[in-house]
């Protein structure tokens, strides 16, 4: 036998003492199954609410029996005393004929026992977290990082002074614990870099305030010992600055110990023409030039020094972006970084900033991360020094992500299909994430241990990935409908962040205007137009809308399957619905639900919106394109096989490869396997009807699904 003749095969599982950097796959899973409480469901919700435009993190909440004190977080006789700790992964994971399919995973903050009067009823009542919740703690406050802090950081850095500091600060700190903050001398005050200000858009550069050392101020930061051993033999060491072109400069100074040279500068020489050139100085003071090349390094930008021991010879480079213009080799031993430096000299500059930061040390033999950004389907951006200016939206999660080691899930796209962003702000991650999402307008939900996003292309004209049949009795409950009265817009304004707006506005028979706006992190200002109509196409939605539908899947276990291929955003349709809703589809979108599991029991409700909207043109799509104006040329009774249209204009397609076609005649649904005739007073032969009555001459005739162009 099966399920549901026999109990629901859950599987529940825990990774006591898990390394939640490594992947789930290799964490320590322990099945707790058999301590369940099966007498209280297990309850799992995900995805947004009602009425919500974004995704909260999902819970999961059951009760395990606790007399042996295992679960117990401060038993020090427990079997995981020590394993349990804050965040320990938990899944729920059925085991079906075809293989094992993951419900849900999150993590469970911590665990609390009860006991009940006796002492003898021991207990832990478990609520658990998507991961969405590592991301918004629920106390204090998130770092709002810049876009340069960010990538430097996730490249693993050995030593790290973003120099962003407040302009009162008398050092830079560092930005890994335990590294001492870089000592500031001179004059030095913080600001950022000036826009790049073209035309018709314009770019921020990847920063906030940085040192500004033109007054003949100086950085100087040490580096911990075993940073000077972990780079013995190959360092890199980067500067973001814009420095000066008039003067002669130390841009960087690398100080090592151990080897043949004690520094390496990297001058910008002014006289007699300006150079860049890098040179080697040994312990007893000769120096030694390594290299040199005409030019310098222009606008603000990343400036790498990178060398690295091969036999009896030490290679060098530097690196401007993600060009090298001077690569050499210089006999002798190379040591390891011991504190780096800018504007050792002291120099000064007239006329304009010379900022400077984000130093940072690696022990690799370039910069380990590129200074223009490809995404993974071959579109190209601004990187970091830019703010990943005309970055895809998805791509920016997706880049988010990997710098914060989360898992996503995000598909490829066309380049046709992308939404440019503008420029990355210095803010949170949550609040980068949540103006990605709302810039594309697709849906960033929770899988077992990691995200996934369904960009806006990905939402349109989706197969039904569920139909249910109201009349077999396919629903739980009968579903109740809601006005649309609450959500209805009638006017939108699209505003870009520190661009212009947009507004598209339909004017309907209220005589009202109900207006939204929203402001948008776009790239340039000519797409505000199809932004604005695209989201008053979502708005002005008037059908009635289904916010609940509930599923009982002991009850119709034929659904199990095709449910368990469901996830957030979703098409889910209900077909056969009473005749009071004729006129209409039940055509919904998965927001989120909440799913109940017993032992014999597998319940499903299901938060919903209209999914009409999504329904969008495209060859050979269910959305159609009908004549400006049609009508019945006769009255159509009940048994009619043919129905005559009336088109002043353009009249219905005859094609073969157009049908069937479904029509809207009056408030009926109406399919035709064909039209004849190529002028007005065409023939329409009917194959399915969905009401038995009669239409006057007159009623209007249109496509059920009209065709939308899609953003």
């Amino acid at each position: 036998m099966a399920w549901p003749a026999d109990p629901l095969p859950i599987k529940i599982e825990i990774a006591p003492g898990a390394d939640l950097n490594l992947s789930p796959s290799s964490w320590p899973w322990v099945d707790i199954t058999g301590y369940w409480r099966v007498g209280t469901p297990i309850t799992i919700t995900e995805g947004r609410g009602g009425w919500g435009d974004h995704t909260d993190p999902g819970t999961c909440r059951l009760t395990l029996d606790n007399r042996d004190g295992r679960f117990s977080q401060y038993n020090p006789l427990g079997e995981w005393y020590g394993l349990l700790g804050r965040d320990t992964p938990i899944r729920i994971t059925l085991d079906l004929p075809d293989g094992p399919v993951a419900l849900w995973g999150g993590y469970v903050p911590a665990w609390v026992p009860s006991w009940d009067k006796s002492g003898a009823d021991r207990y832990v009542e478990v609520t658990a977290h998507g991961i969405l919740y590592r991301l918004q703690p629920a106390a204090g406050r998130l770092p709002a990082l810049s876009p340069l802090r960010r990538t430097i950081a996730a490249s693993r850095p050995l030593a790290y002074w973003p120099v962003e500091d407040g302009v009162l600060a008398g050092q830079a700190a560092s930005a890994l614990p335990n590294h001492p903050a870089a000592v500031i001398s001179g004059n030095v005050t913080f600001r950022a870099p000036d826009d790049l200000d073209f035309q018709t858009w314009t770019v921020r550069h990847g920063t906030a305030a940085l040192a500004d050392l033109s007054q003949g101020g100086r950085l100087r930061a040490q580096v911990p010992a075993e940073v000077t051993s972990a780079t013995d033999g190959m360092w890199t060491v980067c500067v973001a600055t814009e420095p000066p072109w008039n003067v002669d400069a130390v841009i960087l100074e690398v100080a090592t110990v151990g080897g043949t040279y004690e520094r390496w500068q990297l001058w910008l020489r002014a006289m007699p023409q300006l150079t860049t050139q890098l040179v080697a100085i040994r312990p007893d003071g000769t120096e030694v030039v390594v290299g040199q090349t005409s030019g310098g390094p222009g606008s603000f930008s990343l400036i790498g020094l990178s060398a690295w021991q091969a036999g009896g010879m030490i290679h060098v480079g530097v690196q401007r972006g993600d060009s090298w213009y001077i690569t050499t080799s210089i006999a002798g031993t190379l040591g390891g970084v011991a504190a780096v430096a800018t504007n050792p000299t002291g120099a000064t500059v007239s006329g304009y900033p010379w900022p400077t930061g984000h130093i940072a040390v690696w022990a690799t033999d370039e910069r380990p991360f590129p200074h223009t950004a490809i995404d993974q389907d071959g579109r190209g951006s601004a990187g970091a020094i830019l703010s990943f200016y005309n970055e895809a939206a998805h791509s920016r999660i997706r880049r988010l992500c990997a710098e914060a080691g989360i898992a996503v899930d995000v598909p490829p796209l066309a380049r046709d299909e992308v939404t440019a962003m503008g420029w990355q702000p210095v803010d949170t991650l949550p609040e980068l994430l949540r103006q990605a999402v709302q810039a594309d307008g697709g849906i960033l939900y929770e899988q077992p241990h990691q995200l996934a996003y369904i960009p806006r292309a990905r939402l349109y004209n989706q197969a039904p990935a569920l139909v249910l049949d109201w009349s077999a009795g396919d629903l739980a409950s009968p579903p109740q409908p809601d006005s649309y009265a609450r959500t209805y817009r009638n006017r939108v304004e699209v505003r870009r962040v520190e661009g212009s707006s947009a507004v598209a506005e339909l004017i309907d028979d209220s005589g009202v205007t109900r207006d939204e706006s929203i402001e948008l992190a776009l790239a340039t200002d000519n797409v505000l137009p199809a932004h604005a109509w695209w989201r008053l196409h979502l708005a002005s939605y008037q059908g009635l809308l289904w916010p609940r539908v509930e599923l009982d899947l002991a009850a119709r276990p034929e659904y199990l399957a095709p449910w368990l291929q469901c996830h957030i955003g979703s098409r889910v349709k209900i077909i056969n619905a009473p005749t009071d809703v004729a006129d209409q589809d039940i055509d919904l979108m998965i927001d989120g639900w909440t799913i109940t599991l017993g032992w014999r029991e597998l319940r499903v409700e299901m938060t919903c919106s209209p999914y009409g909207p999504w329904l969008v043109g495209e060859i050979d799509g269910e959305a159609r394109v009908a004549p400006d104006v049609s009508w019945l040329g006769a009255d159509l009774g009940p048994d009619d096989p043919e129905m005559v249209l009336v088109t002043p204009g353009i009249p219905w397609t005859t094609d073969a490869a157009d049908f069937p076609l479904v029509l809207r005649v009056g408030g009926e649904r109406v399919v035709v396997s064909q039209i004849s005739g190529t002028i007005s007073g065409q023939t329409a032969t009917i194959a399915q009807r969905s009401l038995s009555r009669t239409w006057p001459a007159g009623t209007p005739v249109t496509v059920w699904h009209p065709a939308v162009v899609a953003l």
